[in-house]
């Protein structure tokens, strides 16, 4: 109708919807200052690794759903939650194979994975398209019903995340414990959001434990069902393997040095039926206890 659009950019290279579903308050409703009217929801293949098999996406989907505002991974998802799906696929890939294709494979990936700038044209393409549908239809009559059953997964459906600057402010948190996890991490993530071609820090208000600092564990003790733990990715030597430990069993040792390069990851450490008070405990592992590891934010839910 000739009004104004606000972007709202908040995609993060490289990172799935298990770190989406603790990002989504932070850097799309920015802690309540933004209600949107439509989200786009892409993971590719970076959760082809999802350790809950589509758990999360379908869980970041009803999540947007459930509002703020009336927003619109995996077809099932889609279908099931009622919600518009674009596929590139379908608007690229049969003609790849034509004798004299409009664009061809070379043009439209710079690898084997990432689009190049046609690439990236031709999806911006199919969003213009789709925004073109939706207003011819937005005469019809809305009697989409979403289905209350899953089709894969919702368990982080309500997930909340705090960091160091807003934990106070979670109830279910009843006591916080830094140990030698004091000092700020500055090397991280930067992302391009919004306008902003400079980037900005992705969890700029963690915990770090500096490498050479003494061992003390970062112990939160809270009330939640499930529990996600975000921590940075490094490729420096300097830091070490950590120790997940729920109520003194560990349930998960994480490498930061995995991946190989610096960026957020989330990882699940813990998985209940109700919610109860535990004690999650985060500390270097046997022989890396000199070694640093910053972690990010504590995703959780409770119901």
């Amino acid at each position: 109708n000739g009004g104004a659009v606000k972007l709202i950019k908040a995609g993060a290279g490289g990172t799935c919807s298990e770190l989406g579903l603790t990002r989504y308050e932070m850097d799309v409703l920015r802690y309540g200052e933004v209600t949107p009217d439509v989200v786009f929801v892409e993971y590719a293949v970076n959760d082809a690794g999802d350790e809950t098999n589509g758990v999360c996406f379908e869980s970041l989907v009803r999540m947007i759903q459930d509002g703020p505002g009336n927003p619109e991974r995996m077809i099932p998802v889609g279908m099931r939650c009622q919600v518009p799906m674009i596929s590139v696929k379908n608007a690229v890939t049969p003609q790849f194979y034509d004798e004299t294709p409009i664009i061809t494979k070379r043009q439209y990936f710079y690898d084997l994975f990432h689009p190049s700038n046609m690439g990236h044209q031709i999806m911006a393409d199919c969003i213009d398209y789709f925004f073109e549908q939706a207003e011819a239809a937005a005469e019809e009559p809305a009697d989409a019903v979403i289905e209350s059953t899953p089709a894969i997964g919702e368990t982080y459906r309500k997930l909340k995340t705090f960091d160091r600057s807003n934990y106070k402010k979670h109830a279910a948190v009843k006591e916080l414990c830094e140990g030698a996890f004091t000092e700020t991490d500055t090397v991280l993530q930067y992302v391009e959001k919004d306008l902003d071609s400079m980037g900005s820090p992705e969890f700029p208000n963690n915990w770090k434990k500096a490498p050479g600092t003494d061992n003390a564990a970062f112990t939160v003790r809270m009330e939640c069902k499930d529990v996600l733990l975000v921590y940075k990715d490094t490729d420096s030597v300097e830091f070490g393997k950590v120790q997940v430990l729920v109520d003194g069993t560990v349930t998960r040792v994480i490498d930061p040095r995995e991946i190989g390069w610096n960026h957020c990851s989330a990882y699940v450490v813990y998985n209940s039926e109700q919610a109860a008070e535990h004690e999650i405990k985060v500390v270097m592992q046997p022989g890396d206890e000199s070694k640093g590891f910053t972690i990010l934010g504590i995703g959780y839910t409770l119901e």
